[in-house]
């Protein structure tokens, strides 16, 4: 079936949509297959020189499948108000300063090397797992290793043989990377002898100048309730700038591309729309709440059905008291006189204490609760990212606040 479908792509040959990465990766495969590679503008390497020109720094900046959907997820905003004390987040869109390359798994490609793409959207990203794992290379390089309580705190502890019982995961949660554009890079091998290369490798990239959104959220899980705010904090006043320390090495210095021993995967030092938000403990100044009034627990009075209401015998139909005449008054048991005498000052006292409410200046309400609070500090390039980090942590070491 699939050798009849792509015969019925070489009749068309002419119509054949490049676009369609499908299509052009089978019929591609399919000119290979039957010994068409070399064939002069008909050939499979004609068909991916056609496509390679059609591709070469695709702009897909217009992909926005609906507003609301696609900013949460291209550019995540952690609620740092919904998790606990010295919880942070970093988030920053930064700018390649040479291409990122990356190798997916696709097997059917026009080019060997196509890059990772989004199952969804299929646009080229650096996956949560891609981030964290160059990091922690990052830290290697300068001069960290596993063994450190820092680095396990930040990037987890792996189970080291059978001995499964203290390894966890690590505090730092990793979002994707979108990018919307996408490249080919071009590497030729040259034959030893002759000096001349002819069969050049296509690589799919993300070109330099494209940009992308990191973003990045700590959340100090694992702290004894005891000891949780002091803990916490000394705690992140050596995990901070360490953190800041390697974002930079990751970014500037060592990448976090495939080949990024070979230049790939750097970013430019100036960054936009940087920001560093962290939760720290404040008391709030809520009001307390008012006390509840005590419920008598002497017996309830025949002239009243509740505490707060007469019996409908002592009231009008429209809800006044109801005024007994002289001669009503005799006529009655002296019971049912001292009810209703009774009642008839319980309702005074009622009228009198609600007058009183009237005239009285109202009672402002208590201030709303404050919420959690959170700093935000921004910042325009890596440096400046260490330094805020640092100023941070120098402030909470001091016992004050950012």
């Amino acid at each position: 079936m699939l050798i009849d479908y792509c015969a019925e792509l070489a009749k068309a040959v002419t119509e054949l949509t490049l676009a369609d990465p499908l299509q052009a990766a089978l019929y591609y495969h399919w000119l290979v297959a039957t010994g068409h590679k070399k064939d002069k503008d008909t050939g499979a390497d004609a068909l991916r020189g056609r496509w390679a020109r059609g591709h070469l720094h695709r702009d897909l900046r217009r992909f926005r499948p609906g507003e609301a959907l696609w900013q949460p997820i291209a550019r995540p905003e952690p609620d740092l108000t919904l998790l606990p004390e010295c919880s942070f987040s970093v988030r920053f869109t930064f700018t390649l300063a040479q291409p990122y390359l990356s190798k997916d798994d696709n097997p059917f490609c026009i080019i060997d090397n196509p890059i990772v793409r989004d199952r969804v959207f299929r646009l080229p990203l650096v996956r949560p797992s891609g981030w964290k794992g160059n990091l922690s290379a990052a830290l290697r390089q300068l001069g960290r290793s596993e063994a450190d309580a820092a680095w396990q705190r930040l990037l987890g502890r792996a189970p080291v043989g059978a001995d499964e019982a203290n390894a966890h995961a690590g505090r730092l949660t990793f979002y994707p990377t979108f990018f919307t554009e996408t490249g080919l890079e071009i590497i030729n091998p040259h034959d030893r002898v002759t000096r001349v290369g002819q069969d050049p490798i296509l690589m799919e990239c993300v070109p330099r100048g494209a940009e992308g959104t990191f973003t990045l959220l700590y959340t100090p899980f694992g702290v004894s309730e005891a000891e949780k705010t002091g803990e916490a904090r000394a705690q992140l006043i050596e995990d901070l700038p360490l953190l800041a320390e390697g974002l930079r090495a990751l970014f500037r210095h060592y990448g976090f591309s495939a080949k990024r021993t070979s230049g790939y995967g750097l970013a430019e030092e100036r960054v936009r729309e940087g920001r560093l938000a962290l939760h720290l403990h404040r008391p709030s100044r809520t009001a307390p709440a008012p006390a509840a009034t005590a419920q008598p627990t002497q017996p309830l009075p025949r002239y009243l059905i509740d505490w707060d209401h007469l019996h409908p015998r002592h009231l009008n139909p429209d809800g006044t008291f109801r005024e007994r005449s002289q001669a009503e008054l005799q006529s009655l048991k002296k019971a049912d006189r001292q009810e209703y005498e009774k009642a008839r000052a319980w309702w005074q006292r009622r009228q009198a204490a609600g007058t009183a409410a009237e005239e009285a200046p109202p009672v402002p309400p208590p201030p709303a609760p404050e919420p959690p609070p959170l700093w935000e500090e921004p910042f325009d390039n890596f440096t400046a990212l260490v330094e805020v980090a640092r100023r941070i942590a120098g402030s909470l070491g001091e016992g004050g606040r950012p």
